[in-house]
């Protein structure tokens, strides 16, 4: 029998992380190219605004360690309308 190492739908190579403070005004200026987002501390919904200034108002739910990829560049987590806590962004 061979080892198959568990596969996942991101590439973890190369990739940074930092925790996110949700904030309606402050933007992710310095992490640059977010690839997706993961709840840390609690499960909740995330609202985030993209670069083209628009933002997502309907709040995606994340459950607890699960990753959402976004699709697009998003430049800010909005603190309204977000209750997921511990927000880690992988750029």
């Amino acid at each position: 029998m061979s080892y198959n190492p568990l596969k996942t739908p991101h590439n973890y190579q190369g990739i940074k992380a930092a925790f996110v403070t949700p904030a309606d005004t402050a933007l992710l200026r310095n992490i640059a190219g977010v690839r997706f987002i993961q709840a840390c501390g609690a499960a909740g919904t995330v609202t985030f605004r993209l670069d083209d200034d628009t933002t997502l108002t309907v709040a995606v739910p994340i459950a607890l360690n699960q990753s959402f990829e976004i699709g697009s560049k998003m430049v800010n987590i909005m603190s309204t309308g977000t209750t997921a806590t511990n927000i880690a962004a992988y750029y």
